[in-house]
């Protein structure tokens, strides 16, 4: 039987690559980026990261396929080795690189199903 894991965003995740940087309060810890959607990512998560689900905070993102782009996001899911945010207060501007970003994986998503 396998075990039911509540997928709790709305738009579609697409793997990716990169780095994340977390800052709070003078200090910065670094994660790496596993996914985003249009809604928000998920990380990995750093050592000694010791935040709850609903704190706020910035974090600025290094993909590998775009500029870096900076947002306000909150925690939403917490785990052992990963974090899950939501996107809360992102620019025109910062939203135009994810959107390039997304529009990146979809092509490199569609492309792979033709290529099959």
């Amino acid at each position: 039987m396998s075990d039911y894991i509540e997928d709790r965003r709305l738009e579609r995740r697409y793997p990716s690559a990169g780095e994340a940087r977390f800052h709070l309060n003078g200090y910065e810890f670094r994660g790496q980026l596993l996914d985003v959607s249009v809604n928000g990512l998920r990380t990995t998560r750093p050592e000694g990261f010791e935040l709850a689900e609903g704190d706020r905070l910035k974090v600025t993102l290094s993909p590998n396929v775009t500029g870096p782009l900076q947002a306000e996001v909150a925690i939403v899911h917490l785990g052992a080795d990963q974090i899950g945010f939501e996107f809360q207060n992102i620019a025109p501007h910062e939203f135009w690189v994810l959107s390039l970003m997304l529009a990146d994986q979809e092509r490199k998503s569609l492309n792979a199903r033709f290529d099959s």
